[in-house]
């Protein structure tokens, strides 16, 4: 890396348990190595609430999207401002996983939740995006764990925003 590149890890951020460890092991990491912190999520239309598909039109509905997305992430983001590495926030339409691996192509590092919000296979080592994210990256990964305890958590806390 040359004295004119700047250090970049990517995190990958959407509302699980998970994402938030991965936030918060991102930020120390990036605090240690004086490096830029990109905190990414991902949306796609399989993924808009209901909400979101009785808007006038495609437009709106992008827009109701990316607003709901950015408040997830800004959310996030409040929530350990005193921590702070130069940060660059993201919100990218498109697959998780996909994003994230285009995300870190210049990065030194790239970090994952092992499971996220839509986690099914919940005995399963890794989620369907932190699996992909492992095979296809073309920078180092880390896997943040989240225990087996904590993973219940995301549904009380995803029914309880969609109330709001």
């Amino acid at each position: 890396m040359s004295a004119t590149e700047s250090r970049k890890i990517v995190v990958g951020l959407d509302r699980s348990v998970g994402g938030r460890r991965a936030l918060t092991w991102a930020l120390g990491e990036a605090r240690r190595r004086g490096a830029e912190l990109h905190v990414v999520t991902a949306w796609h239309w399989d993924g808009i609430e209901e909400a979101f598909l009785g808007a006038s039109n495609p437009t709106e509905a992008r827009e109701a999207a990316e607003r709901h997305q950015r408040e997830a992430l800004d959310e996030a983001l409040s929530d350990v401002a005193q921590q702070l590495p130069p940060i660059v926030p993201q919100v990218l339409r498109g697959d998780s996983a996909d994003v994230l691996v285009h995300a870190g192509q210049d990065a030194e590092l790239l970090v994952v939740a092992s499971h996220g919000r839509r986690g099914r296979q919940r005995r399963a080592p890794l989620g369907s995006v932190s699996a992909r994210v492992v095979q296809h990256a073309t920078c180092p990964v880390v896997v943040v764990p989240v225990p087996h305890a904590e993973r219940g958590k995301d549904t009380a806390r995803t029914a309880e925003h969609s109330r709001r």
